[in-house]
């Protein structure tokens, strides 16, 4: 799989909903956007998502990966990387050649 990188500090869209609202909307196998959450238990471990567009630039570029996150207390433990290439691998099943990613 191609990944593309996009650097950029403006132009974000802002996050206006509350988190669990987003979750909700995020909750599909076989579209966009997706999101992929590892547990321990009940316990979060982290997340990361499938989206259409993670900004409102570069709005022709699509899948992106967004939302990464992994909880302090569980960082270093090679959870990021397995949620990264887990979503790698929805966007290939989906059929995508080509995944973005914005780093600020």
């Amino acid at each position: 799989m191609q990944t593309a990188l996009a650097l950029s500090t403006h132009n974000l869209m802002p996050v206006t909903q509350r988190p669990d609202v987003i979750l909700l909307t995020h909750l599909n196998r076989d579209a966009l956007p997706s999101a992929l959450i590892a547990l321990d238990g009940v316990e979060l471990l982290g997340t990361a998502s499938l989206r259409v567009n993670d900004m409102d630039i570069l709005t022709e570029l699509a899948p992106w990966l967004g939302r990464v996150y992994v909880p302090k207390i569980h960082r270093q433990k090679g959870i990021a990387p397995q949620l990264v290439n887990a979503v790698e691998q929805k966007a290939l099943a989906l059929g995508y050649r080509s995944l973005y990613l914005i780093y600020l």
